[in-house]
């Protein structure tokens, strides 16, 4: 998962890229690689944004990926963290936004992330 200045997000295939922007957009960020390291730094540290990608493992690196998205979203939104969903996967994304998450396609543009971060 990636934080920003208060945000954590699990991503593996973009999270550098990510991590990049957000960096050089003045956020501070937390990249965690599995459902379980970004579920726990949403209890260890306060995030105001949490950025989930769709597909992540469920505890160590080298697990197979899972459709863990959604379910982040709801530990976040629990957490009283607000969560974006960023993902390929478009059957992911509707369901996201049905539970009226914030969710891109990975088609965004960067710019549309950092709107989406900023709360705009």
């Amino acid at each position: 998962g990636l934080g920003i200045g208060g945000a954590a997000l699990p991503c593996r295939d973009v999270g550098v890229a990510l991590w990049e922007v957000l960096i050089v957009g003045g956020h501070t960020v937390d990249l965690k690689q599995t459902m379980r390291g970004a579920k726990d730094a949403l209890y260890e540290q306060p995030f105001d944004c949490l950025i989930a990608d769709g597909h992540f493992p469920s505890h160590h690196a080298w697990d197979p990926p899972q459709d863990w998205g959604v379910d982040l979203l709801r530990a976040a939104n629990h957490a009283k963290v607000r969560g974006i969903l960023f993902s390929g996967d478009m059957a992911l994304v509707a369901q996201a936004r049905r539970e009226g998450f914030t969710a891109l396609l990975k088609l965004a543009s960067m710019a549309e992330l950092l709107k989406a971060v900023e709360g705009a």
